[in-house]
């Protein structure tokens, strides 16, 4: 660490820093950079989890988003994909009986079928999330230095 480019303010005047002040900073392992890293990637899973996933229910609706917040959100869905797949067993998948409370407040009634794959289709993005923010938190892991953390690009795989 180069101690003429570390400088405190002291009185009003900026000086500076001792030798023995600059060992006594806190030093910053790879490890440490590393945890923050993966924090990060974390923040962003959330956030794309929090975000809801628009699906596409076709004519009259269009694309809504359906909520998938918390994990209250997430056992709903759950919920509902047992409840519909047990109406598809019992041969009434085309039955329009389901509905879908979507995140701007609108019902929307559909077949058994329709609504167990519009779960499904939640499913699969969340699940995409998560396996993207794996495969970023092992390539963290598998840095061996600093210059190979940088390079790593957390921003990219994850879906739309």
């Amino acid at each position: 660490m180069n101690l003429s480019d570390i400088y405190t303010i002291r009185n009003g005047k900026r000086v500076r820093l001792t030798t023995v002040e600059v060992d006594a900073l806190p030093q910053i392992t790879l490890e440490d950079l590393k945890a923050n890293l993966k924090a990060e990637v974390n923040q962003l899973r959330d956030t794309k989890l929090e975000a809801g996933f628009a699906h596409d229910f076709g004519e009259p609706h269009g694309v809504k988003v359906m909520d998938t917040r918390n994990v209250n959100d997430r056992v709903n869905w759950i919920g509902g994909m047992l409840i519909y797949q047990g109406h598809i067993a019992a041969g009434n998948g085309d039955v329009v009986g389901a509905k879908i409370r979507t995140a701007d407040n609108i019902n929307i009634s559909l077949s058994y079928k329709a609504a167990a794959a519009a779960i499904s289709a939640v499913g699969d993005y969340a699940n995409a999330i998560l396996n993207n923010s794996w495969t970023l938190k092992d390539a963290i892991s598998a840095a061996p230095d600093e210059a190979a953390l940088a390079a790593i690009d957390i921003t990219t795989g994850w879906p739309g």
